[in-house]
């Protein structure tokens, strides 16, 4: 039991009033001080509250303070926080929100961005307004600002390209380009912006150069040639350093980075979600379904019978009312078949990257939004980017206006929060219900209410049994409601 926090004069103290459990919770756990976004930090010595999708209550306002916040106020809290040019998440290295009270600092205050708290409405439930978070990190993955161009000041490499006086020539190249040829990689030292591969490059220099990539890095390769081997890459990179791979012909080097570049899904395309079992799979499956400019064809895959039949049955009702075509497969018995327009991977095994890239139609987009470790090595086929215009891309949280933007699109009532809500449990459950996320036991998300009374971790079905007069104010299809909330805490009471 840790001492009621007082804040300082620069301070607020929040009131936790709801907190989503993620994977990336887990990762902490698992990783420790070897997790990306633990900097610095000896976690044994110095350890950290996690917990970063949260909806609080102010409580008490510093004296420096008043004339910015009121008690009362409710907030989120974006937890991609930079503060004087380092990252430094709340529930990664700031506390986040596995407790019932905790200091809102400078850092969120005052970072480099602006104030990390988003202001919400009275009437927003808790869950729904804690869920907003990992939905901004699904609608960042479809807001990814791509390069369009080489950087002008930044570090240039061309390895094996024709006519290199052209390519520096050309009014759309760097300042600053290193030739070299092949045999000259393992001598070449540095990280670099962007780096173009000719054809007598190959595998073998497109694996080296790739390494040589610089955080938000582009690779063009430069052939009109076949590839006929795999290339291995580190995939995790793209994930949590936004690398692109584009392609170019040899005459016009520089024009991978043209072009229009789709962000969104392809309106009336077809969409293939991999590994889409999971909580956030439920979220991309019904952003697609609800969205009335997405695909018009949707195939979602999990290799568990039971996780897959559980998300078929929680997106029935989305399903029905979209107009839209979607099939459920588990693909150890019925395999995926055609191309797809967007490939998005939800789990995160290096080789679904390269199986997505073997099923993209011209101009395809593959999507790594599964967080695959940094260091993780596998061959790709990167034939289909190289002649049919496809790519991959990856995201990795979300940022301030990713946050809002998934905020305004919750009050305006295109996606649903509360209807990722699968279990709830008072804060006694977090052990219990990290455990569930690890198992990847339910197909949604699990929100704990910090200031109830004893709730062991419990599934919304279980409700009935449990708590029928909450169960009883559950939406369509089972889903969790602002009613059922408040029925919740009206019944439970505070800890």
């Amino acid at each position: 039991m840790l001492p009621m926090p007082r804040p300082g004069p620069h301070e607020l103290l929040s009131r936790i009033d709801a907190v989503g459990l993620c994977f990336s919770d887990v990762k902490v756990l698992r990783q420790g001080n070897k997790h990306p976004r633990i900097t610095g930090r000896d976690l044994q010595k110095h350890p950290v509250i996690p917990g970063h999708e949260t909806a609080i209550t102010i409580v008490e306002v510093g004296d420096d303070l008043r004339d910015r916040f009121k008690i009362g106020e409710r907030y989120l809290v974006q937890a991609d926080v930079y503060y004087k040019g380092v990252n430094i998440a709340y529930g990664y290295q700031l506390p986040g929100g596995m407790a019932q009270y905790g200091i809102i600092g400078t850092e969120i205050l005052e970072g480099d961005e602006g104030c990390y708290l988003i202001p919400i409405a009275a009437d927003m439930g808790y869950a729904e307004g804690a869920l907003v978070e990992p939905w901004a990190c699904v609608e960042a993955a479809y807001r990814i600002n791509y390069r369009t161009h080489p950087i002008a000041e930044g570090r240039c490499l061309a390895i094996g390209c024709t006519d290199p006086e052209s390519l520096i020539a050309d009014m759309r190249a760097p300042s600053h380009v290193r030739i070299a040829e092949p045999e000259d990689l393992d001598s070449i030292d540095g990280e670099f912006d962007d780096i173009l591969v000719g054809a007598d490059g190959g595998a073998e220099a497109i694996a080296k150069t790739a390494k040589l990539l610089a955080r938000s890095g582009a690779i063009t390769i430069v052939t009109n040639a076949d590839l006929t081997e795999p290339v291995p890459i580190d995939i995790g990179r793209f994930h949590y350093d936004n690398l692109q791979i584009l392609a170019a012909p040899p005459d016009d080097p520089w024009a991978g980075y043209g072009g229009e570049r789709r962000k969104d899904l392809k309106p009336g395309g077809r969409a293939l979600f991999i590994g889409a079992g999971g909580p956030m799979g439920r979220m991309h499956v019904s952003r697609a379904l609800l969205d009335p400019n997405g695909p018009a064809e949707i195939v979602a895959t999990d290799v568990d019978d039971a996780r897959l039949a559980a998300l078929a049955d929680l997106l029935k009702h989305d399903a029905e009312g979209s107009g839209k075509s979607i099939a459920w497969r588990n693909p150890k018995t019925q395999p995926v078949e055609g191309t797809f327009d967007d490939i998005v991977i939800m789990a995160p095994f290096a080789p679904l990257v390269d199986e997505g890239l073997r099923l993209a139609r011209e101009g395809a987009v593959v999507n790594v939004f599964a967080g695959v470790a940094k260091g993780t090595i596998a061959p790709l086929d990167l034939a289909p980017i190289a002649k049919k215009g496809a790519r991959i891309v990856g995201s990795t949280g979300s940022r301030l206006e990713d946050m809002v933007y998934a905020l305004r699109r919750a009050e305006r009532g295109e996606i649903s929060p509360n209807g990722s809500v699968a279990a709830i449990g008072s804060l006694s459950a977090a052990w219990d219900g990290m455990n569930a996320v690890a198992a990847g036991a339910f197909p949604g998300k699990i929100v704990l209410y910090p200031q109830i009374a004893e709730l062991p971790l419990t599934a919304l079905p279980a409700l009935k049994d449990r708590l029928p007069n909450v169960a009883a104010k559950l939406g369509p299809g089972g889903v969790w409601t602002v009613d059922a909330e408040r029925e919740l805490i009206g019944e439970l009471g505070k800890s």
